[in-house]
């Protein structure tokens, strides 16, 4: 039976308010921040005037023909002109996030009024200051959704050093914007520990705002029909598959690690990465430098087709370098557990998804650059196909009671109706 997701309220009692949404990011764009929003806003336009302000497709869906004003699903999309140079280049990626920040803050001057409520991403990061601004100057409500920390999420990837001043003005910013809304939603525990100790007392409204898994989009299936594997000659492997961006802070050169060790001592063990990022060169050198036999990539595939390159394995893996504990949440965990497969993560243990697994028995959780025990995991699974397969049952269950749309959207609302209460 089709779950319904439709939680959010508020039209009625606000007469012609309306709730926005505002990012960089929005439909037809399907990275995650994207995508997130484009459904959270989908959602809530059942029962509300809601409008989006946004950008162009400048990342999967980039050059995309698109209206510059359109109603998608009964939201009023407005998106905003900026550059869209290739985010390859440093300069074109700042270039774009400058234009893009300053469109979309322009026409939120022009648009925003003093009876709606505001839900601004926290992408680009520029944005939600000038926004913040503009709804506390207009007399309107905000509330910040956060995907990524800062300076954390820099200091971890080493674009800056904890100590520089770059580090302590961006935590001190960080600090101001907390203060200047009027309620927080995260998406992990460990982010939640981060955004209360930088916000201080008082601090403002602050709710747990999971991502979740497409439980009828996506489900266990037989790996022996998958076509995906057979195409890759990987039918008779043990298949473990990183999904996903490879960032600077995702370590893939520990995976890397990994299946050299495992190429000779476990030959039946294969590592599938899936997906596209600034690591994925040094992937492929490493590759060809150690003569790698037991790795394949592919690269990205479209959102539509996780139900099966998701279930085109026996485990997932995911590593994160030392210091994201509350600088993000992997997006695609509530997925990969959605098709019943378990995770071996290499993250700090107190991490949203450290707890997860655990809480879940889902898997195995080992210390950022632990690649011993790494190695030590993934033998474990490939030794133990019943333990394997009660993990993946658990994941399956846990995301069909505790991590669905429904359960996102009901926590949304009660974030919205406190401030729209409070105000």
């Amino acid at each position: 039976m089709s779950e319904d997701p439709i939680t959010l309220q508020g039209e009625s009692k606000h007469g012609r308010s309306h709730l926005w949404f505002i990012s960089e990011i929005y439909y037809p764009d399907e990275t995650s921040t994207g995508f997130v929003v484009t459904r959270l806003a989908e959602a809530a336009a059942c029962n509300r005037a809601v409008k989006v302000l946004c950008g162009l497709p400048r990342y999967d869906r980039r050059g995309s023909s698109v209206a510059r004003s359109e109603t998608r699903n009964r939201v009023r999309i407005r998106r905003c002109h900026g550059t869209t140079f290739s985010k390859d280049s440093l300069f074109g990626r700042i270039l774009n996030t400058v234009t893009i920040t300053l469109s979309i803050a322009t026409r939120a001057m022009w648009e925003i009024r003093s009876t709606d409520t505001v839900v601004v991403a926290t992408n680009p990061p520029i944005l939600p200051f000038l926004i913040s601004l503009i709804a506390r100057a207009r007399g309107a409500r905000t509330l910040l959704l956060i995907h990524d920390v800062f300076p954390e999420a820099l200091i971890a990837a080493g674009m800056i050093r904890p100590t520089s001043p770059s580090a302590r003005i961006l935590a001190r910013l960080g600090a101001w914007l907390y203060q200047e809304v009027d309620a927080i939603a995260v998406c992990g525990r460990d982010m939640a520990d981060i955004v209360s100790a930088r916000a201080g007392v008082p601090a403002p409204l602050l709710g747990l705002v999971r991502n979740w898994a497409d439980i009828e989009l996506i489900a266990p299936a037989d790996r022996r029909d998958n076509h995906l594997l057979r195409g890759l000659g990987l039918g008779d492997r043990f298949v473990v598959q990183y999904a996903g961006n490879m960032g600077p802070v995702h370590d893939i050169p520990m995976i890397v690690d990994a299946a050299v060790a495992l190429q000779h001592t476990h030959p039946e063990v294969h590592f599938l990465f899936i997906g596209s990022g600034s690591r994925l060169p040094r992937l492929r050198s490493e590759i060809s430098r150690r003569e790698l036999k037991n790795i394949t990539i592919l690269g990205p595939q479209p959102r539509d087709a996780q139900a099966s390159f998701l279930n085109a394995c026996d485990v997932a893996i995911t590593a994160f370098v030392p210091g994201m504990y509350g600088a993000g949440v992997p997006s695609r965990m509530y997925n990969v557990m959605a098709a019943g497969k378990p995770w071996i993560a290499a993250v700090d243990a107190a991490s949203e998804i450290g707890l997860v697994i655990q809480e879940e028995n889902a898997g195995w959780v080992v210390a950022p650059r632990d690649t011993p025990n790494l190695i030590a995991a993934i033998v474990a699974a490939f030794e133990r196909p019943d333990r394997l397969e009660e993990m993946g049952r658990r994941a399956r269950h846990a995301v069909q009671d505790k991590y669905t749309f429904a359960v996102t959207c009901r926590s949304l609302e009660q974030l919205l109706a406190e401030i729209e209460t409070v105000r």
